[in-house]
């Protein structure tokens, strides 16, 4: 693996030379820090401006997607043959109507598409609790509208066996094949395979607690391969910069040590940073976040959030089924559930009275 400097002086020359990547044992010298350059909004800026090379989306995920619609496939096909055999009558009116091959075909490009709208392929929900399950049956109700429609408005005479009872079929052995599929990925996480590389960025604390989180239980699939410590700067100020402690503070965990400077986004890429995970003392609505946020999806990296990040009075949570490390997106809700019903009310009511007059 070649060797990268991670960070330079204000001449241009190298400060120190990083470890190989792929060994993230051994964190550079804690002089680095003191050569950082400061956080920089314009200089992070021009970094999006003239682009910047995407994050490595690992091996294992395309290879782990290939499998799950191969699953996917064979379930429905499995269904449709079940309910073949058990009602020949509707065989034989398919065959009648059009080619078989032609309806599993179609059948099965429906099914795949309900579960990818449906969100059934998305990074983390395999180990997202039971969204995977209200998907999946979301999927088969899509699934039966949809060749519920293509039947009605082509006048096919299909069977209602192939078209209702086959995906509803689907559902239920769809779901014990993800839980198993969960099973299995959660297994190996377990040995410490399939998993996203992560920075940690936050106060020097919040960073150990983590740590130490991530240690005891591999379920939300972080791998952690290095801290970058901040403090608030104070004095009501929203912005932060880089904390004191050094790589000896760390030296409990096999984690590199990144300075947060202007070059964090280049320190990330060299790293072959998949996730950076925000624990505390980051302000969500300072201009750094916006800059660092901006920043990770130039390169293609996640950013995730813990509970403790932010004020989130007045914002509704959506929380990752974790009982180790909450990992949160929020969202800010117009009305109350009160007010929602008294708006709903109302626009049921002027409608009503709009269509009458």
């Amino acid at each position: 693996m070649e060797e990268s400097s991670l960070l330079g002086n204000a001449d241009g020359d190298t400060t120190y030379a990083s470890q190989p990547c792929d060994n993230p044992t051994m964190p550079p010298s804690f002089a680095a820090q003191r050569h950082a350059k400061p956080f920089n909004l314009n200089v992070s800026f021009a970094d999006i401006r003239h682009g910047a090379h995407k994050a490595q989306i690992p091996r294992w995920r395309y290879l782990f997607m290939f499998a799950l619609i191969l699953e996917d496939l064979a379930v429905f096909l499995f269904s449709l043959v079940i309910c073949f055999v058990l009602k020949p009558e509707s065989y034989i009116t398919l065959s009648a109507t059009m080619p078989t091959w032609l309806f599993m075909i179609l059948q099965c490009g429906i099914w795949l598409a309900a579960l990818g709208g449906c969100g059934a392929y998305q990074r983390h929900i395999m180990t997202d609790g039971y969204r995977i399950y209200t998907m999946i049956l979301n999927s088969a109700f899509i699934t039966i509208v949809g060749s519920g429609y293509l039947v009605y408005m082509f006048e096919l005479s299909l069977p209602r066996t192939a078209v209702i009872e086959a995906p509803a079929l689907a559902a239920c052995l769809e779901i014990l094949m993800r839980w198993g599929f969960k099973q299995y990925i959660l297994r190996i996480r377990n040995k410490g395979q399939c998993l996203y590389n992560t920075v940690i960025i936050g106060s020097p604390q919040g960073i150990i607690d983590n740590l130490r989180m991530l240690k005891s239980s591999s379920v939300l699939g972080y791998r952690p391969i290095a801290v970058c410590p901040v403090v608030n700067e104070g004095n009501g100020s929203h912005n932060f910069t880089a904390a004191v402690e050094g790589p000896v503070y760390f030296s409990e965990f096999p984690v590199r040590f990144i300075p947060f400077s202007s070059d964090i986004a280049n320190d990330l890429h060299a790293v072959n940073t998949q996730i950076l995970l925000v624990t505390d003392t980051v302000a969500r609505d300072s201009e750094q976040m916006r800059a660092l946020s901006l920043l990770m999806e130039s390169r293609g990296i996640e950013l995730a959030f813990t509970v403790s990040v932010a004020d989130v009075g007045g914002h509704r949570l959506h929380l990752r089924d974790s009982s180790q490390l909450q990992v949160l997106s929020a969202s800010l809700p117009q009305y109350s559930y009160p007010a929602a019903i008294l708006k709903r009310l109302y626009d049921i009511v002027v409608s009503a009275a709009a269509l009458i007059v």
